[in-house]
């Protein structure tokens, strides 16, 4: 068995030395802590591959590197081998759900802004026939929630070409023989200048998406793909993908009991689930722009996010920024169902009608 505190102190040690070295040579080297996407998926330290997940591993590590400005280095494979990914792929962190990353070290390390940048050294989908058009799609989901996620600056793709070395795994984008798979044309066309697609239309921002859940009257909002079930509502809101003046970054939340979603500008989402940032909103109003609230009522489902004026009765008001556009409406209260009218008060001291 792996025991823990001995091997966060051997991995410190080898860290510090290599960043201490590479630090000297170049200044604004990026010395990385190198994990896979066992995000907070349970610890595995008796087993023949022994493993820690990132949420036990860096807190044991963290206060054993000192100042030194750290990062980490994400693989952040499919749970699966068909190429699926999912914004509920929690306990693990996979290119479908990203965010939890950032979304975590923002929450944990709030005054280390070192610690926000994210790398994607590692990554790849495994690529047979069966896989094909399900990998082309996933690959184009994946550079929306990379590009829809501020602090992810680099998405190394595992591989250009299958290798035979790596057994029945065939990650490459070309077969051993140099035929392009279907995902190769996702890879090369995807930042065309002339037809930008798969979140580089979006050009140095992410754009918050509304989606709706009609079967249990849940919300989800996201700068990254809506998870199956949500469907894309009207509101969509643009926010710089960077920090720029005058602007705070905002954050995605959720539950995944409720499965649900909401924002907020706490990086700690009030003790939920961080989901990851979405982009970094205006703090100040100016021409073409309106308020962008927070509303909450008492239901754990009834957390929405409008550029209404007032939130719906019952509910509070948090002013999350400010965004182009103009106020809406609010939606109509939602009259209450009917109901069967309560049986007659029987009148006592009467006979029973027998008929």
């Amino acid at each position: 068995p792996c025991n823990l505190d001995s091997w966060v102190a051997d991995y410190a040690a080898l860290y510090n030395a290599a960043y201490d070295r590479a630090r000297a040579a170049q200044p604004q080297a990026r010395v990385l802590f190198s994990f896979t996407n066992m995000f907070a998926a349970p610890d595995e330290p008796a087993t023949p591959h022994p493993a820690y997940s990132i949420k036990t591993f860096v807190p044991k590590l963290v206060p054993l590197v000192g100042d030194r400005e750290w990062s980490i280095a994400l693989h952040p494979y499919p749970i699966s081998l068909e190429g699926l990914i999912d914004a509920r792929d929690l306990p693990w962190a996979t290119l479908g759900n990203l965010g939890v990353v950032p979304g975590w070290l923002h929450a944990t390390y709030p005054n280390d802004p070192h610690a926000w940048e994210v790398q994607l050294t590692e990554v790849g989908f495994h690529n047979v026939p069966s896989n094909y058009e399900t990998v082309k799609k996933s690959l184009c989901q994946a550079y929306r929630n990379v590009l829809g996620t501020p602090g992810i600056t680099s998405f190394i793709y595992h591989r250009l070409r299958d290798n035979p070395d790596e057994g029945f795994l065939k990650l490459g984008l070309f077969t051993e023989d140099d035929t392009p798979k279907p995902a190769f044309d996702a890879w090369l066309h995807a930042n065309d200048p002339d037809h930008p697609d798969c979140g580089f239309e979006l050009d140095g921002h992410t754009l918050v998406r509304h989606g709706l859940n009609s079967a249990t009257g849940a919300h989800w909002y996201s700068s990254r793909v809506l998870p199956p079930g949500y469907e894309p509502q009207t509101e969509q809101w643009k926010l710089a993908w960077s920090e720029e003046p005058a602007t705070a970054p905002l954050y995605e939340c959720g539950t995944t009991a409720e499965d649900a979603s909401w924002l907020t500008r706490d990086p700690g989402c009030g003790g939920a689930v961080p989901l990851g940032p979405v982009g970094w909103i205006d703090t100040a109003p100016a021409l073409g722009r309106t308020e962008l609230y927070a509303c909450a009522g008492e239901g754990p489902l009834d957390r929405t996010v409008t550029t209404a004026r007032t939130c719906l009765a019952g509910q509070t008001q948090t002013l999350l920024g400010y965004v182009a556009g103009e106020p809406v409406q609010n939606p109509p209260e939602t009259p209450p169902p009917p109901q069967d009218p309560p049986p007659a008060t029987p009148v006592h001291a009467q006979p029973t009608f027998t008929g």
